[in-house]
């Protein structure tokens, strides 16, 4: 399954095949790169065994039921407050999807699930909490939003919230409470309480938030490694000792896999691309499998048996290239986010 904006035709793939593509036309590109679809996630209805796929676009996000990956059907949509919005995404927890975009003067927005496939509710919009956050992720009752502003507000490295109520998150603690020398978080991932937080150019982060005294713990860093450049995501292999880290500017970066056995401290242990001139962007790890989102190569994915030496098992690119090939500049162009977690196997992909 694939959300894109291309005319799709015969994709350059391997061991992945295209079900369908769901692209709505009225979807209005932002003026600077041509962007009208961002992030993407999935969730699987409990009540009723369907499957849903969710993506962010420049003014709204949509709700797709995908039950039938060879007929992907729009269920509903939820218009943002603001219509050129560059940056989405989106997370789920419980039957609730939380809903966030960059750049400000938007809301930040929770959907109640429960009454798909007919629609979703609205139970939470609002600017109250933050207008602005780069990345969100969930673990286990907790929301962490990364760069957090407002308007009149100083912004934040890193929040995280409660959500006892899931419907009205409850600030809980700022990471420039605790480590006001971190300048941005762009991403995160989360287990247990241990965030990695890809830094931008600090490089990478690893944190502990205790719940008991409601404060931040650095656990170790990773600030000076091969192929460096604006530390973006990362993603834990099953066995949580070996990280995959991607840095997005420049274009062309290598995906870098951390040996993070001894958290405090971190070692790149080896470095790996699609093509030469490819950017990676999202890396999202089920079983045995890493899948990479890849500006302009589309899904990418790696054999982890081994999980220190990556080996290409697959493709599928969203992105079709020019006959000659090329690598365009800007790169910001193709794939932007992957959902693997759909009991039925299916992927989900977001084409910018």
């Amino acid at each position: 399954l694939l959300f894109c904006t291309q005319v799709y035709g015969q994709y350059a793939h391997q061991n992945i095949s295209l079900m369908s593509v769901f692209d709505d036309a009225g979807v209005v590109p932002e003026p600077v790169y041509g962007i009208r679809y961002q992030g993407c996630w999935g969730w699987k209805n409990p009540a009723d065994g369907r499957e849903y796929g969710f993506i962010g676009s420049t003014a709204g996000t949509y709700m797709i039921d995908v039950t039938d990956p060879l007929h992907p059907v729009m269920s509903d949509y939820v218009q943002g407050a603001s219509t050129a919005r560059i940056w989405h995404e989106l997370k789920t927890y419980d039957h609730y999807l939380y809903i966030i975009s960059d750049g400000g003067g938007n809301t930040f927005q929770i959907a109640d699930l429960n009454y798909l496939p007919d629609s979703v509710h609205l139970v939470y919009d609002s600017d109250s909490l933050f207008d602005s956050g780069h990345t969100l992720y969930v673990d286990s009752n907790l929301l962490y939003v990364a760069y957090v502003s407002k308007v009149g507000m100083p912004t934040s490295s890193m929040s995280v919230y409660s959500l006892a109520d899931p419907e009205r998150p409850v600030l809980l603690r700022r990471l420039d409470a605790d480590y006001p020398v971190i300048n941005t978080v762009h991403d995160i991932y989360v287990v247990n309480d241990t965030v990695f937080a890809s830094c931008g150019g600090q490089g990478l982060y690893i944190y502990r938030y205790d719940r008991t005294s409601n404060h931040f713990v650095q656990l170790g860093s990773l600030t000076t490694y091969p192929d460096q450049g604006y530390n973006h995501s990362s993603f834990l292999d099953r066995t949580h000792t070996m990280l995959y880290m991607m840095d997005e500017v420049p274009d062309g970066m290598a995906v870098k896999v951390v040996d993070v056995t001894d958290i405090a401290n971190p070692t790149v242990v080896d470095t790996f691309s699609s093509n030469p001139n490819a950017t990676p962007h999202n890396p999202y790890v089920l079983g045995d499998e890493l899948f990479c989102a890849y500006y302009q190569d589309g899904v990418q994915a790696f054999d982890i048996t081994d999980p220190q030496h990556p080996v290409l098992n697959g493709y599928f690119d969203t992105h079709y290239q020019n006959p000659t090939g090329i690598y365009t500049y800007p790169p910001y162009q193709g794939c932007w986010g992957i959902y693997t977690d759909l009991p039925s196997g299916h992927l989900l992909a977001s084409d910018m």
